[in-house]
């Protein structure tokens, strides 16, 4: 008998786990971006082998963990670019989780490097903090 009360509990506790998780996801969806492989990216020219992109909503989060100090925010319709705030995100292994909707960013026109970002249908070309070009399709 006493199997079968705490089988039960066990069953309840854990139904009320998956609900609360499944409650969570559905208040913060906006919040995680899953990394996507629909990208490509070349960095001073060299194709970067496993770019890490992250889609959000309305932007991407554009990771050059080895290449660059920055991370980058692209919003494609708004043609809007910046330096991502890395403190602003959570990384965990294929999703970041973003604790702002909209994801805050430093417009690169306001740094000393001259980003002359050029928007396309489907891809975006600017230059970093260190003055490298990166170019981004989609």
């Amino acid at each position: 008998m006493t199997a079968l009360i705490c089988g039960g509990k066990f069953r309840r506790t854990i139904g009320f786990v998956a609900l609360a998780a499944v409650g969570l996801l559905l208040f913060t969806w906006r919040h995680w971006w899953p990394r996507s492989q629909d990208f490509s990216v070349t960095y001073d020219g060299v194709l970067v082998p496993k770019p890490e992109v992250y889609r959000g909503k309305n932007c991407f989060l554009l990771r050059l963990t080895n290449l660059s100090d920055s991370d980058y925010l692209v919003y494609p319709v708004a043609h809007e670019l910046g330096e991502a705030q890395r403190h602003r995100f959570w990384f965990l292994p294929g999703l970041v989780y973003s604790k702002d909707v909209p994801a805050i960013y430093i417009s690169i026109g306001k740094s000393e490097v001259d980003a002359r970002t050029e928007f396309e249908p489907r891809s975006v070309k600017f230059n970093t903090i260190r003055d490298k070009r990166v170019a981004v399709s989609w």
